[in-house]
């Protein structure tokens, strides 16, 4: 037996393409539209100390949630590391969002925080319910 089925595989090869892709495409033309400048990728681009603090705080805790949620061995543990690692990228979304209100020199860094994690799960989940439908089925019978 397979752990990839030949069709599976390509769905997936494809579904991170194009993911990659549109997400590079609409933050572009959101930077452009909001006129923000691109900033390095993999890298911490602090507003400040506190914001630094702060985004330690958040990790160090979404690290404890998901240790917590394999030690109680929570039901649907997939569904539980999606839920967190979301209230985690919100979170510090939130915070960086914030703090570029106040303290950014560009005034419309934070509209580009703001826009962009709502556009990216967009993406995400919409292309996902696209190419994957019965993956989405499933989870969702899961749910209830």
């Amino acid at each position: 037996m397979e752990l990839f089925p030949d069709d599976l595989l390509w769905r997936i090869i494809a579904y991170l393409t194009m993911v990659g892709i549109i997400v590079f495409l609409v933050n572009s033309l959101l930077r452009k539209l909001l006129n923000v400048k691109r900033k390095q990728v993999f890298s911490y681009n602090y507003v400040n100390d506190f914001h630094k603090k702060g985004d330690r705080l958040i990790r160090v805790l979404s690290v404890l949630a998901i240790f917590l949620l394999l030690i109680f061995n929570m039901d649907p543990i997939f569904l539980s590391l999606i839920m967190v690692s979301l209230v985690s990228g919100i979170l510090q979304d939130g915070l960086r969002a914030v703090l570029e209100k106040r303290y950014a020199e560009n005034q419309n860094d934070y509209l580009f925080t703001l826009a962009q994690l709502p556009s990216s799960l967009i993406i995400v989940f919409g292309l996902a319910w696209l190419m994957f439908p019965f993956l989405i089925a499933d989870l969702l019978n899961i749910i209830k």
